[in-house]
């Protein structure tokens, strides 16, 4: 049994398919309407930033700070997976 039609799909075809797919997308997207939301920020637009309140740093927040620095490093230093690496 052969086949009538012969196979015209290469690689170079198909190439050439997906770049004329891609350049085609990206006019569309070019020439595609622009919304007015300003909801996402893009190139040359920053959204508006709002300043945080005055906060207290008070010897409770510096103790609970150092207390957090210092688990952390706890935590890093008695994990297997690192110590593993110093070993070596």
């Amino acid at each position: 049994m052969t086949n009538s039609t012969p196979n015209n799909i290469n690689r170079r075809t198909m190439l050439r398919s997906t770049g004329i797919i891609a350049a085609s997308g990206a006019v569309l997207a070019a020439c595609g309407s622009s919304s007015a939301s300003k909801t996402i920020a893009r190139v040359g637009e920053t959204p508006e930033i709002t300043k945080l309140g005055e906060a207290a740093v008070t010897d409770v927040v510096l103790l609970r700070t150092a207390m957090s620095v210092e688990t952390m490093a706890h935590t890093i230093l008695t994990d297997n997976a690192v110590t593993s690496l110093v070993a070596k």
